[in-house]
C-alpha cells in the first residue's frame, strides 16, 4: 500500500526492475548475492570450481567456467 498525498487516499503500487547495468559490487548489493569469496560467481552458485591458489590464499575461478561451452 502506498499513500497518493494529491488524491490524499492509498493504493496499492506495482512495480518491475526490468533491467539495470551497473558493476560488480553493485550488483551483489541489488540481488543479495555475495560477490566475494569462493561462492561470488552467481551462474554457478553452489556448484562452483573455485579453488584457492596455494601460495596467496586467494579465490581463482581460472578456467572453471570451460565446461559451460559447447563442445566442437
Amino acid at each position: 500500500m502506498t499513500y497518493n498525498v494529491s488524491r490524499k487516499q492509498n493504493f496499492m503500487m506495482r512495480a518491475t526492475l526490468m533491467w539495470t547495468i551497473n558493476d560488480f559490487p553493485g550488483y551483489g548489493m541489488l540481488s543479495g548475492w555475495g560477490t566475494d569469496g569462493r561462492l561470488a560467481c552467481s551462474y554457478c552458485m553452489e556448484d562452483t570450481k573455485a579453488f584457492q591458489l596455494a601460495n596467496g590464499g586467494k579465490t581463482s575461478w581460472f578456467d572453471c567456467h570451460r565446461r559451460f561451452l559447447r563442445k566442437l
